[in-house]
């Protein structure tokens, strides 16, 4: 009769340890769900910091690297006063871009 008890209460020990081990993956794995930001796809990395910001040089649309007074690319064929009132004030602040996949898109948005 003692060898049974103690057999039934391994049994109870084992199965309460495998529930409480079950309990606590469930409630880390819903906590790592709610409490971390939706991750970016590998092709839309994000940073902290923009890559380059989307301005204005010699009245052309132009390209700088974030941070650098001199452009990466100038659009000679873009002429600034040629964009809506709205557009040319954005680009005389600066608009800053996060992605290589951002900056096409503004590029073709601006050029059309």
């Amino acid at each position: 009769m003692n060898a049974a008890k103690r057999l039934r209460f391994l049994g109870i020990a084992a199965g309460s340890a495998v529930l409480l081990s079950a309990l606590l993956l469930a409630v880390a794995f819903f906590q790592g769900q709610t409490a971390s930001p939706a991750e970016p796809s590998s092709t839309e990395a994000v940073s902290s910091r923009p890559l380059y910001t989307v301005g204005t040089y010699n009245n052309r649309l132009a390209v700088f690297r974030f941070g650098e007074t001199e452009p990466n690319q100038v659009l000679e064929e873009v002429f600034i006063r040629s964009l809506p009132a709205s557009d040319q004030e954005l680009l005389r602040q600066g608009i800053p871009v996060y992605t290589e996949e951002e900056l096409w898109t503004l590029l073709e948005d601006l050029e059309s």
